[in-house]
């Protein structure tokens, strides 16, 4: 076929891992198909796979059907599905078509691939969009897209919190015969060239060459400050570490959040069962309760073989994922910190920890006397007490104030003092509990330093509580941060510091916030409360 009467194909290209031999090692076991085999035209090994449709009536129509008189015609579903696999230099790769994807097991795929080929070739100055997980809050995913090509600096990428999921832009150099003039990578590489079948054997070729390179060290070095852990003898042991805190119940160091963008408009739950309760949230004590008969003999491949199911409003079935693929897990092995999220297990470049820690441990500790937290009380209580502890307290837990620049109202601190010292306190349960902690102390000392009304209203409250309104300045101009200090209190059993209290995501979180703070000219402090 002549270049000039090829078509242009969107093509969705995975590597596979170099334990899948065959590619029926790479397919879901419930999955139906039928085989073909290339013809003379194509000089490689490889395999098209076809999977059988399924036909089902949405459930919508139920519903409709109820408030008319006249019978609805069939409204069939239908998800047509395929994949074609090559063999190319020892290594196995997948392109699927329609549904395809959904036929492949989620942990046959190379998951580097993608991405680090893509930044090889991809023009750093003419990106058009990026996927970035916030690393201090696994549970936050961003995408930004740009109206024109742009650079790195144009999406507001923290290379200290940002962990790069996906890339879209140009190719350096533009041939449209190898990967058309926009390429997107993640943990597959998406192409657009003008191709045909036979073609494509040679684009795989030079797509696993460009996988190899590190060009991408050039602008985007710092990816490497959390690199895929790819030792099988660490991984091993990192897995028995997980399936142990799941057995524990432990919420602290492992949480459940989606590995991609939720459609929230046509999000309706997910449940652990096929046929189960649809949850509204994604709660890993949902699934203790659900499963806790069960946790006590969990291991690897039990883990692997269970489900989440995801309900969207637009699809008739709920659609089933790996667990696990939702799992995120600190840990540390061998002096080593380890992160289990996005459906891979990450090492922590040394230096890039340290630093972060080194910054945090240098956060002054509040001079101020904090009470023991007794064993029976909550944040609630604990807070009174304290405050009523000292008459230069005052509590305004729960004691929310109005904002013009906030959509709601706000705490302002739930201990403020008369030397104007913000106190937050949380227990130390999660690191969403610790993220809330240090977004509370974000957007109420922005709200303290940019909002006049919020000002006149919280001198109005701490006055009925029995300070002076003076501790904080009305007007705009007179207002001076330095004056003021946010101290960020974590309770909790065990006797450590506060900086070593904090488990590796959230302690980048709290650099962050720090840094927020102490640019806009507060002081910051930090205090650990024990339990007695």
């Amino acid at each position: 076929m002549e270049n000039e009467d090829l078509k242009n194909f969107k093509l969705a290209i995975y590597l596979l891992k170099d334990t899948i031999i065959d590619f029926k090692d790479a397919i879901k076991e419930n999955a139906v198909f039928k085989e073909y085999d290339f013809n003379d035209k194509m000089k490689v090994n490889g395999k098209v796979l076809i999977g059988l449709t399924k036909k089902s009536e949405p459930n919508w129509k139920i519903l409709i059907q109820e408030g008319i008189n006249e019978r609805l015609p069939h409204l069939n579903n239908t998800s047509n599905r395929a994949i074609v696999f090559f063999i190319i230099d020892n290594s196995l790769f997948a392109i699927p078509f329609g549904y395809g994807k959904h036929l492949l097991k989620d942990d046959c795929i190379d998951r580097e691939f993608g991405l680090k080929t893509a930044l090889n070739i991809i023009n750093a100055d003419k990106l058009l969009s990026i996927d970035k997980a916030n690393i201090g809050d696994l549970s936050v995913l961003t995408k930004t897209q740009a109206s024109k090509k742009g650079t790195p600096d144009y999406f507001n990428i923290d290379i200290i919190k940002d962990l790069l999921r996906s890339i879209t832009g140009e190719p350096t150099i533009v041939l449209p015969n190898e990967y058309g003039n926009v390429i997107t990578g993640n943990e597959g590489i998406y192409i657009s060239p003008k191709t045909d079948i036979t073609k494509i054997p040679d684009i795989l070729k030079k797509l696993k060459q460009e996988y190899k390179k590190t060009t991408y060290k050039l602008r985007f070095d710092w990816i490497d400050n959390i690199k895929t852990e790819r030792d099988p003898t660490i991984i091993e042991s990192l897995k028995n570490n997980l399936i142990n805190e799941l057995k524990n119940n432990n919420s602290e160091a492992v949480h459940l959040a989606p590995p991609f963008i939720v459609n929230w408009e046509n999000f309706i739950g997910i449940s652990f069962t096929p046929n189960g309760e649809f949850f509204n949230e994604f709660d890993i004590q949902n699934y203790y309760s659900l499963k806790k008969d069960n946790l006590y003999n969990l291991d690897w491949d039990k883990l692997m073989r269970q489900k989440l199911y995801l309900k969207e409003s637009d699809n008739e079935d709920a659609i089933s994922f790996n667990l696990w693929r939702f799992l995120n897990f600190e840990t540390e092995y061998n002096g080593n910190n380890y992160v289990f999220t996005l459906s891979n297990w990450y090492r922590v470049n040394s230096n890039y920890y340290k630093s972060i820690y080194e910054y945090c441990s240098k956060i002054e500790e509040s001079s101020i006397h904090f009470l023991d937290c007794n064993k029976d009380e909550d944040e609630g209580k604990y807070n009174e007490r304290f405050a009523n502890s000292n008459p230069e307290f005052i509590c305004l837990d729960k004691k929310l104030i109005r904002s013009d620049i906030s959509r709601s109202e706000i705490e302002a601190c739930d201990i403020f003092t008369k030397s104007r010292e913000f106190i937050h306190v949380k227990f130390r349960e999660s690191s969403s509990t610790l993220s809330h902690l240090f977004a509370q102390g974000r957007i109420s000392s922005n709200s303290l330093r940019r909002d006049r009304t919020f000002r006149i209203n919280l001198r109005s409250k701490i006055k009925s509580l029995g300070l002076s309104s003076d501790l904080i300045t009305l007007d705009n101009n007179k207002f001076n941060p330095s004056d003021y200090t946010i101290t960020y209190a974590i309770i909790e059993k065990k006797k450590r510091r506060f900086v070593d209290s904090l488990p590796f995501f959230s302690l980048i979180n709290f650099r962050l916030t720090a840094e927020d703070l102490i640019l806009l000219g507060y002081n910051v402090k930090v205090k650990k409360i024990e339990i007695k």
